[in-house]
């Protein structure tokens, strides 16, 4: 038997996915609460609540139609694109600051002669 706490704390998830899904396409969404609070349940035996917010609010700022169920039975996917999506900014932030070193040492050859 799963602990009630982890039924409430599917249920703040909830919210907290109701409101983010409200304010990004006005409309209150649509989805059988009591099936997705269980795949939430288990969604928090890989990670903790905190962490599962931050993939809602990914998944839903990215997501073109950012369905609940969908996100429940993918999630080890948006986990992936999360973690590809940091390390390509990262890149190119490294990029950038080779970028920049490179012009300033072409400017500098250049500035001199």
């Amino acid at each position: 038997m799963v602990k009630r706490d982890k039924f409430d704390s599917a249920k703040h998830v909830l919210d907290y996915y109701k409101s983010e899904y409200r304010n990004r396409f006005g409309i209150a969404p649509i989805f059988n609460r009591i099936k997705i609070q269980y795949m939430l349940v288990d969604i928090m035996t890989d990670i903790n609540v905190n962490e599962l917010k931050e993939l809602i609010k990914f998944f839903v700022s990215t997501d073109k139609y950012a369905d609940i169920l969908n996100f429940c039975y993918d999630y080890d996917q948006v986990i992936n694109d999360k973690s590809s999506l940091q390390n390509d900014a990262e890149n190119r932030r490294n990029l950038m600051k080779q970028t920049k070193q490179s012009v300033e040492q072409f400017r500098g050859r250049y500035n001199a002669e």
